[in-house]
This record gives C-alpha cells, sequence and structure tokens, in this order.
C-alpha cells in the first residue's frame, strides 16, 4: 500500500525549506529539503515529461527558477582522416514545465582515457543570479567557463592548463560571495612538477581573487560545502580543511585520510562527515567536528560498518532526532547517531550505486546504477517503501524543486510530480 509520506519543519542545520537546487545536492550541498510531502503514487504514475539528451553523462541536473540544467556528452566516431575521436560536450537548458529545450551551448575537445565509469560530462553546473557556471577537464585543458543563463551566451572562459588524472574529473564547481571555487588539485599535474591549487574566481569577470597552493597524493572527486562559515575541501594529502572563502586563507584542517576522496562532505548535527577508500570500495568514515579555530576527529566508522566510496552521505530527522544516512556502494543503506558513531539501523538495496541519496521529507530518494529509483522511509529502521523502473543506466543524483522531482539517466532526464 502506497503512503502519503509528511515532515514537520525543523529549523537546524543542514535542513532547509524547499527553494531552487542551483548545484550538485542542492542548497550547500547537502541534499535534504525539509517540510516537503512526498506522494509514494509518483512511483506508478507516468513522469510529467521525459526529454532526451544526447549522449551520455553522469552529471546531476540543476533547477533554477523555471528552467531545468544539464550536460552531457557525444563520442563521435573517427573517420579515416581522424587520428583521435572529436567529443562535443553539451551545456542545455530545459524549459522547466515541458522539457523542451530552450538552448543548447555545446564544445568540442578530444576524447581521453578516463575510468570506464566515467564520462565526458560528469561535473555539474551551477546558477547564481544571471550566470551559469561549468567546467570540462581533458589532458590539454582543464576550462571554467560562465554562461548567460537565459540565453546560452558565452561570458567569460578561463583556461586553467592541463588536468591529468587516471579517472577524469569528478568535482563540481561551487558558488560563494560572488566567488566560483575552483578544485585544481592532481596527482599527475604534481608529479610533473607542477603547483596545484584551489583557485576562487570572481563571477562576474573570471578573474583569479585567491589561490590556494595544495600537496596532492589522489586527485580528489568532491565537492565542497559551507560549514559554519567556512569553506570546507576535503582529499587526501590535505585530508579536512575550514577555509576563509573570502580570503582563502585556511583557518584549519585535520587528516584523518591518507585513501582516494570522491564522495563530498556531510553535515549531520554539529559533526562533518567525510570518507575515503581504494579499489572501488569505501575504507573509512570520520567524523569531524570544530571550534572555528581548530578541528579533531570524534571518531572513525570502519569495516564490518559499510562505509560509501562514491555515494555521498545525507542527513535528516527521525523521530528520535538527527540521523546520517549512507548509502554503501553495493545498496546497504545505514542509519547512523552522528553522536556516537553508533549503527541503529541498516536496510539492503540490490544494486551498485554511484549516485547519491537526497531526503525530502522523510523520504530518502536514490538511484542505483542499473536503473531503479528507490524511495526509503526516514527512520530509525529504514525501511524500503517502494522503488521505480527508470528502463536505462544512471549515475546521476536526483534534483528536486517545488514539488517536482528530476531524475537523470545516462541519456534521458525526467520529471515527476510528488
Amino acid at each position: 500500500m502506497l503512503l502519503r509520506c509528511l515532515i514537520p519543519l525543523f529549523c537546524l542545520t543542514p535542513f532547509i525549506a524547499a527553494e531552487d537546487w542551483t548545484r550538485f545536492r542542492g542548497p550547500n550541498g547537502q541534499g535534504a529539503v525539509e517540510n516537503v510531502a512526498v506522494d509514494l503514487q509518483f512511483l506508478q504514475n507516468p513522469p510529467l515529461w521525459k526529454a532526451p539528451l544526447p549522449g551520455i553523462g553522469a552529471s546531476s541536473p540543476i533547477i533554477d527558477g523555471n528552467r531545468v540544467y544539464i550536460t552531457s556528452a557525444v563520442e563521435e566516431k573517427a573517420d579515416d582522416t581522424q587520428a583521435e575521436r572529436p567529443v562535443v560536450l553539451h551545456v542545455r537548458c530545459l524549459d522547466i514545465s515541458d522539457g523542451n529545450v530552450i538552448w543548447d551551448h555545446t564544445e568540442r575537445f578530444t576524447a581521453f582515457k578516463k575510468h570506464r565509469l566515467n564520462t565526458f560530462a560528469s561535473t555539474t553546473p551551477v546558477a547564481v543570479g544571471d550566470r551559469l557556471f561549468f567546467s570540462m577537464a581533458t589532458p590539454k585543458e582543464y576550462t571554467v567557463a560562465a554562461l548567460d543563463k537565459k540565453t546560452g551566451k558565452p561570458l567569460w572562459n578561463r583556461k586553467l592548463g592541463p588536468f591529468v588524472s587516471e579517472n577524469g574529473i569528478g568535482c563540481s564547481l561551487m558558488v560563494v560571495d560572488g566567488l566560483v571555487i575552483v578544485p585544481n588539485e592532481q596527482k599527475e599535474k604534481e608529479q610533473a612538477g607542477e603547483t596545484c591549487e584551489i583557485l576562487a574566481l570572481n563571477e562576474t569577470t573570471g578573474e583569479t581573487v585567491w589561490r590556494l597552493p595544495r600537496t596532492v597524493f589522489q586527485t580528489s572527486s568532491s565537492t565542497a560545502c559551507i560549514w559554519n562559515g567556512q569553506l570546507i575541501t576535503t582529499s587526501s594529502a590535505h585530508g579536512v580543511s575550514g577555509i576563509d572563502p573570502k580570503t582563502g586563507e585556511e583557518r584549519w584542517s585535520v587528516q584523518p585520510m591518507k585513501l582516494r576522496v570522491v564522495s563530498s562532505p556531510a553535515i549531520a548535527g554539529d559533526s562533518l562527515f567525510v570518507a575515503n577508500g581504494v579499489g572501488g570500495v569505501g575504507r573509512e568514515m570520520f567524523a569531524v567536528r570544530t571550534d572555528g579555530k581548530t578541528a579533531t576527529v570524534a571518531y572513525a566508522l570502519k569495516k564490518p560498518f559499510v562505509v560509501p566510496y562514491v555515494p555521498t552521505s545525507v542527513a535528516a530527522r527521525t523521530s528520535a532526532g538527527i540521523r546520517l544516512f549512507t548509502v554503501g556502494d553495493f545498496g546497504d543503506v545505514n542509519c547512523v547517531d552522528p553522536v556516537s558513531g553508533k549503527t541503529v539501523g541498516t536496510v539492503h538495496l540490490e544494486g551498485t550505486f554511484y549516485g547519491s541519496p537526497i531526503v525530502l521529507g522523510n523520504v530518502m530518494l536514490v538511484v542505483s546504477f542499473e536503473g531503479t529509483l528507490y524511495a526509503v522511509e526516514v527512520a530509525d529502521t529504514p525501511t524500503l517503501l517502494g522503488k521505480r523502473e527508470l528502463g536505462a543506466p544512471s549515475k546521476g543524483t536526483p534534483a528536486y524543486s517545488e514539488g517536482r522531482l528530476f531524475l537523470r539517466t545516462d541519456s534521458e532526464i525526467s520529471a515527476f510530480r510528488l
């Protein structure tokens, strides 16, 4: 029997009231919206619309006002005169009401070696003010660009030099206080004797406002967020860092991680949760706490706890208080007390997971690589509420805006009324 799921209004960070979903995993990258009623009948109902996408991609949709923005890439076949395969990256704007294309900006580059599960369109754009910002990275050039959000007209374009990584790029941009935050931490770049960095670019001009040099052990795929007014970045070389977003000054750093960082930081209560792993498997998750000047590792979660490697975790409130919900790469969902680190409930989902979960009201939504959308009750004992087959593989994270859910498979985007 389908249930109508509600959650009351709470004001504690990181939970937010409904608003546009303008960056990876929504406001501040935390993937949770309170005060939302989810009617699970949508799992059976037809979508409001479906829109095909050119080629494939692993980026996630974002929503700003009455428009949806998404990227995808077409890898063209080389003809007899071409030694290399051309790729066309599409940055596409769709009408939120029907999925029709409003504009389609394209960029061309040459195909390159990457992880078999990565794509040439894996970074999620971000919309702020009248601009849309996106990035693309090849062994020849790492590019960050701004488009006019209404027309798709190019406004500025920054070339940052080569981006060389065995897996390709995974981190997305974020914008804070007029600054576009650009991670440029490459293991192979440092091995070549070049300096790596985190950059802050002026959102109007693309000019560098500050630059923070970084050491690199492994190329990070983590996307930054704001916590206690500080820019939070994660990597295997610097661990977890709190950076003044206006000046680029590192205020504190705590280093529990030595392995590759793929997932992004998740805030739950007064703790920040970060994870690292190797060989496609999460190894350790850490709870970090700070007073704004220094930080400490409160505890670590390790085997037999199933640490997520690719999916980013999400916080939500149950009847017992704030909980952290983790989704392991092979479907193990854990409900964790963020204060103690104790697992209070589990449920298993079938499939492999490369996208991240989001929480709407008291429903967690996550899509498997095989293309199954799962709805899980946000509770100390999480239970499966229902599922829907999307009919195609997916590595994207769902997006939400004003009662509508947006889902991306490899080459299609669909909208549902909740």
